[in-house]
């Protein structure tokens, strides 16, 4: 994470053990959320940039995440699927739709 005034790196979030392919900020609260092609979801608290929680593996890499806009649920696009992620109190996947595509256009 870069703060763009200073022009100095703040944080290099390093727990994907693949690079990351996208990137989602809270529109309520001081979190983030990043895909990765490790196919991990990880949350992390943007006032300690601490890891709070990590999505169990998926099929494929994750390709996009967005969140509702009111902030309740994150939305993720991998190669084959589209799934409903929740967080507190637990991360877990609400739902997830199997797709006929073979690649899901950025």
């Amino acid at each position: 994470m870069w703060d763009l005034t200073a022009g100095k790196l703040i944080k290099d979030f390093q727990l994907h053990s693949g690079p990351i392919t996208s990137v989602e900020f809270h529109p309520n609260e001081f979190l983030m959320a990043t895909g990765s092609a490790d196919r991990t979801i990880k949350y992390w608290d943007l006032e300690t940039f601490k890891l709070v929680a990590s999505s169990d593996a998926e099929a494929n890499r994750v390709r996009s995440i967005a969140f509702h806009p009111d902030g309740s649920a994150l939305f993720s696009g991998g190669l084959d699927s589209l799934r409903l992620h929740g967080w507190e109190p637990s991360v877990r996947v609400h739902d997830s739709v199997s797709v006929p595509w073979g690649k899901v256009a950025d």
